[in-house]
């Protein structure tokens, strides 16, 4: 496996497919490129699996590392398992006899065939690199327990506003829908023409923000609202010593979200 000619560092708590989705696109390339040649699929025939988003195998991880030039740690930093000993749904030591495939095509408490998205955040925070490429697509946005932009005092979008799609959607069993698509922006929407090959409407941008749908929370409700995912936010990412209080006692971070 041979270093790509350019790469790019991830971004912070970038997920797997958002950082493909950039880095094709800096190349000038095709997520079926880039996808084949960090070793996620094995030739250009084959999908993108869901497996690679929950984690790599040793020999994966060290020709992705190697190809984009990223340390191990970095690259696993892209991947869902690494939330696994915080978020139980994702732990396969707490789901006794579930294998990893199990959990990932029957986990309803993981996102592993779309994401929600804060369009804001999207749009990036004016570096040289994000006005370039946008904003990084979150791995907690796969999380279903992650509902709210804290930063930006949102609740997270959940579909393309142009065709009303879940975003970032694929088929069963793949994780992008259009591997083969020309290099377009990370944050456009990928075109679904089936049935319509002479037909290429205007792709909408999830780095727009789109307009609310039904009433907004009132003040009072988004601030509970804010101060539970603040909460939620903390347990995922940096509970103290990994534990916090539920029924009365206190378990693992892990345990909590099986409870909750």
């Amino acid at each position: 496996m041979q270093p790509l000619p350019r790469s790019l560092d991830p971004l912070h708590d970038e997920s797997l497919v958002g950082y493909v989705l950039r880095l094709a696109y800096r190349a000038g390339s095709t997520p079926a490129e880039i996808t084949v040649r960090t070793g996620l699929r094995r030739t250009e025939l084959s999908g993108l699996s869901l497996r690679p988003l929950r984690d790599l195998d040793p020999g994966q991880l060290q020709k992705f590392s190697t190809a984009t030039s990223l340390t191990p740690s970095e690259a696993r930093g892209l991947l869902l398992a690494g939330l696994a000993p915080r978020y139980g749904p994702l732990d396969l030591s707490l789901t006794k006899g579930r294998t990893a495939q199990a959990l990932i095509s029957g986990n309803e408490w993981a996102s592993f065939r779309n994401t929600r998205y804060c369009p804001e955040c999207l749009f990036g925070s004016g570096t040289e690199i994000e006005q370039l490429l946008g904003g990084a697509w979150w791995r907690l946005w796969r999380v279903p327990a992650v509902f709210v932009c804290c930063r930006h005092q949102r609740i997270l979008s959940t579909r393309c506003s142009g065709c009303g799609q879940p975003a970032q959607v694929s088929k069963p069993g793949h994780a992008i829908l259009h591997l083969r698509g020309s290099a377009s922006p990370p944050m456009q929407e990928q075109h679904r023409t089936e049935g319509h090959p002479h037909w290429h409407p205007p792709a909408a941008r999830y780095d727009q923000t789109d307009p609310p749908s039904g009433h907004p929370p009132d003040a009072i409700t988004l601030d509970a609202v804010l101060r539970l995912q603040e909460r939620i936010e903390t347990l995922l990412t940096t509970a103290p010593d990994g534990a916090t209080a539920t029924f009365g006692r206190r378990v693992p971070v892990g345990i909590y979200f099986f409870d909750l």
